[in-house]
């Protein structure tokens, strides 16, 4: 109910932004030559997708499921959805819907953020969602209550989970609300020397009250008890600091990028190593490794064509062994779910439209002197869902993903933002609006 309340609202979002650019003073504008492979890469993605849930493809295309005698009185009368690629053509119409709001998200946001005020304060409001959500999470965690809001707790009982059912859930959304608690309170001390002088000064203003806002953030995820999703948020932290220290004073130089897209890879790589050599996946449990092998083998039946967006829980049903007792609903590991649903073609595309992205971020922080902030938080938080996205699911909980978009699209954003008219009927805007924002910040 909530991500279909969410998805609905997005849906109206969308329809109304035309309005909103038309009766804008100076509506913001952005050529999309620059963004033009990720939008073509994800175009493709949906139209396979939207493909796999209809019955009018080749005959030979259609899964085997349908030609299983069960079916075959609803395949010979012409049932919508028995001759389609997709194992369950509904659940995949929804993965559709999934992704088109997960598009929207980012597409809304890229379009605000050419403004930076507008950035600013979303970046605010951002911090500020995910402190009340870490204080709400820990009042309830300490009071003992095994509840998530009005509804008793039927799973992770002990842990902190706040409004979540899964800690690991809680976790990458503590993680990206971090990054953005502290990106609020960096932006805020930006250009600044960080005398003692100066911290008194700021402990008048917000920076203060964001600053706990952090703190609030890092304890609930340290409650939550979830070893993946703090170990990819510290390495997420390390990337944005990293970030910020190459573009101090300015634009990030060319070598500076290089280092830090280094830094993603070599993070990326301990990670996998760390998880194929020690004992994480056994202590994950014989069944989650069995489900990797039973969805990597359904993978190499259908390479090209795949079983169908969203359709993983079905395909589960007819995989699962008698001796697996838990019902699996997902993979725990997004990119096998991924290949292992929309075929190996499809989910590449998909996964280099959000390389192309991020690319664009690593040339933002390289020649947007005031696009830094942004940029890192975006290129930061990208790394924490990709590391932790190889153990879980969290990148398909639609409140982590509404986030992380958010992310990228501010990033992008600020990134792309000489290129946009905002930029240039402003005539040298960006020093107007810092004049604006450091107004507020006093």
């Amino acid at each position: 109910m909530s991500w279909t309340i969410a998805i609905s609202v997005l849906g109206l979002l969308g329809l109304v932004w035309p309005l909103i650019r038309q009766r804008s003073v100076m509506p913001p504008t952005l050529p999309l030559a620059p963004l033009s492979p990720a939008l073509i890469l994800f175009a493709g993605v949906l139209l396979w997708a939207a493909a796999q849930g209809w019955p009018g493809l080749p005959a030979h295309w259609a899964h085997p499921h349908w030609a299983h005698p069960l079916w075959a009185v609803a395949r010979d009368h012409g049932v919508a959805g028995a001759n389609t690629v997709s194992i369950a053509p509904y659940a995949t119409g929804t993965g559709l819907l999934r992704l088109t709001g997960y598009a929207l998200v980012f597409w809304l946001v890229l379009n605000h953020a050419l403004s930076r005020r507008r950035a600013e304060r979303l970046l605010d409001i951002l911090a500020a969602a995910g402190g009340l959500y870490a204080l709400y999470a820990l009042v309830v965690h300490l009071s003992g209550a095994e509840t998530i809001l009005w509804y008793r707790k039927w799973a992770y009982e002990g842990y902190l989970t706040g409004t979540f059912v899964n800690r690991n859930s809680y976790a990458a959304f503590a993680g990206l609300s971090l990054l953005c608690a502290l990106a609020a309170v960096a932006r805020r001390l930006e250009g600044e020397r960080l005398r003692p002088a100066v911290l008194v000064r700021h402990l008048k203003r917000r920076t203060a009250l964001f600053a706990l806002v952090a703190v609030l953030i890092a304890l609930s995820q340290l409650a939550s008890d979830s070893r993946a999703g703090i170990m990819a948020t510290l390495c997420g932290l390390i990337v944005f600091a990293t970030a910020l220290a190459a573009s101090r004073g300015g634009r990030a130089r060319p070598g500076a990028v290089a280092g830090i897209a280094a830094l993603c890879l070599l993070f990326i790589a301990a990670w996998g190593a760390t998880v194929s050599l020690s004992e994480t996946m056994v202590e994950l449990g014989s069944d989650r490794l069995q489900v990797y092998r039973l969805a990597l083998g359904a993978l190499a039946e259908r390479p090209w064509l795949g079983h169908g967006l969203g359709a993983f829980p079905h395909l589960m049903q007819e995989l699962r062994t008698p001796a697996q007792n838990t019902v699996w609903t997902e993979v725990h590991n997004t990119y096998i779910e991924l290949a292992l649903e929309l075929g190996l073609p499809a989910a590449a595309a998909l996964l280099a439209a959000l390389f192309w992205l991020i690319l664009r971020v690593m040339i933002g922080l390289a020649r947007q002197r005031d696009a830094r902030i942004f940029c890192a938080l975006a290129l930061a938080g990208t790394l924490q869902i990709a590391l932790h996205s190889t153990l879980d699911f969290v990148a398909q909980i639609p409140a982590v993903t509404f986030l992380w978009m958010a992310l990228l699209g501010l990033g992008v954003g600020r990134a792309e933002v000489r290129r946009s008219r905002w930029w240039a009927q402003e005539n040298g805007g960006v020093a107007r609006e810092n004049s604006l924002s450091q107004a507020a910040l006093s």
